[in-house]
């Protein structure tokens, strides 16, 4: 997200309303945190990627918190195939219902879920992999969405009708609660988080990047993208 024109900003495959949220939402993480983020160092070849035939792109962006910024970094990306092919809890809510009414409850966030859950197209989605489901957060917002025959008339419907509110709602309520809070952490509760952080973050790039990647593009594509991906989790 910054001055320059990028190309993870284009989303070139997308349809006109999914595109419009996705710059929505840009703009609106940038508007709030832009100020606290550092230049992009991205090198070109993964700021914008493509596998040999040309069948798979990808763009890839990455900008670092400054000194008084409250994230560590923002990762963007989009990755398009032609090839067939979520808010982790920051406390164990189970010991720590505290942190459930605060984040959860009180901001209500429960409820695009909700809203979603009464679209008929919509279904609760269940990964495959073991190991996702048991990372990701029960109050995560995982769903599928089939259209069926109205295919691509009926997404644009529910894009525009439902999800372009829901998903910007949910990212305000993250950027007035989580992202600008001062909230301060211990030393002890802090090397917990960032142990589990760690932990995540290894076991993505070997679930899925490294095993995916090459497959979509190429081994030495894969290797740019997952070392630029790998300086910013500074693993």
């Amino acid at each position: 997200m910054s001055g320059r024109s990028s190309p993870v900003a284009e989303f070139p495959y997308l349809p006109p309303s999914h595109r419009d949220l996705m710059q929505d939402l840009r703009s609106a993480v940038e508007a709030r945190l832009g100020p606290h983020l550092l230049p992009s160092a991205v090198p070109p070849d993964v700021l914008s990627f493509h596998s040999p035939s040309g069948a798979s792109r990808g763009a890839l962006d990455i900008r670092s918190g400054g000194r008084d910024s409250p994230v560590d970094f923002i990762l963007e990306s989009w990755l398009h195939c032609e090839l067939p092919t979520d808010l982790l809890p920051r406390k164990d809510l189970v010991l720590h219902p505290d942190y459930l009414d605060e984040f959860y409850q009180k901001t209500n966030l429960d409820k695009p879920r909700q809203e979603l859950a009464k679209l008929p197209q919509v279904q609760p989605y269940c990964s495959s992999s073991l190991y996702i489901r048991s990372v990701l957060s029960p109050t995560a917002i995982a769903v599928c969405i089939n259209c069926g025959e109205d295919g691509q008339s009926a997404m644009e419907d529910i894009m525009r009708g439902r999800l372009d509110t829901i998903c910007k709602e949910i990212v305000r309520i993250w950027l007035d609660t989580c992202a600008s809070s001062g909230k301060q952490l211990g030393d002890t509760e802090r090397a917990d988080l960032l142990r589990r952080d760690g932990l995540i973050k290894n076991k993505t790039i070997e679930i899925d990047l490294a095993a995916n990647l090459p497959r979509m593009f190429s081994p030495e594509v894969a290797n740019r993208v997952v070392g630029e991906i790998q300086k910013a989790f500074k693993i």
